[in-house]
């Protein structure tokens, strides 16, 4: 059954109780934030996601990786980011109860080399049913998948992330239906790297035929 914000009483109390975890990891300084902040910090090379996205599964290390995604270091919030995406992927059904912290981060996050991490799962969320935005959340993720997809400085990956993410809201927005493929094709002519008129060429054939979603 698709995850909403609305979810069932197991849910919800699952849901509560990430909150609280949160809201303790937010009010004192936490070991197991300190220590994962000090790896992330000090290790980095192939297979790092995975060794400590492993970690935050195993260990239920979610809201410390939700939060380090903020952390005054750069490549501590990146490669969290990026050991994240691994445990979501690996772990989804852990992962539900944080979807609305997840989603939080998501509208605040300001780490470029995080987006393309955050971009990746939420559209995954969505195409799977895990997360259905009400009417309001839709809206405000539109806005800045929006920012994120005009932005100067938004790198290629993050750009094809945040044109799928779009397009999942599309239905559901008809704003974001009519500009969308404005920017695509606009993109393809001022931005025409590899990534970028290849996956919009595909994606707006998929819009002008009304294909289904994947």
């Amino acid at each position: 059954m698709p995850q909403t914000l609305t979810p069932s009483k197991e849910r919800l109390e699952q849901q509560l109780a990430a909150e609280a975890r949160l809201e303790r990891l937010a009010a004192q300084d936490v070991l197991s934030y300190d220590d994962l902040a000090a790896g992330l910090q000090g290790e980095f090379g192939p297979g790092m996601d995975e060794r400590f996205g492993s970690r935050i599964s195993e260990e239920g290390l979610w809201p410390e990786a939700l939060t380090l995604a903020f952390h005054k270091d750069g490549r501590v919030a990146f490669r969290a980011s990026w050991a994240l995406e691994w445990a979501y992927f690996n772990h989804k059904e852990a992962f539900v109860p944080y979807i609305p912290a997840f989603y939080e981060n998501y509208l605040k996050i300001d780490n470029p080399s995080a987006h393309r991490h955050y971009t990746k799962m939420l559209c995954d969320m969505l195409r799977r049913g895990l997360f259905v935005p009400d009417a309001a959340q839709a809206g405000r993720i539109a806005e800045k998948t929006f920012d994120l997809l005009i932005g100067a400085e938004t790198k290629s990956a993050v750009r094809v992330w945040a044109a799928e993410i779009l397009y999942e809201l599309s239905p559901r927005l008809d704003w974001v239906g009519e500009h969308l493929g404005e920017v695509l094709r606009q993109q393809m002519e001022t931005i025409p790297t590899p990534a970028i008129v290849n996956h919009y060429g595909k994606l707006l054939s998929r819009m002008a035929m009304g294909g289904k979603r994947r």
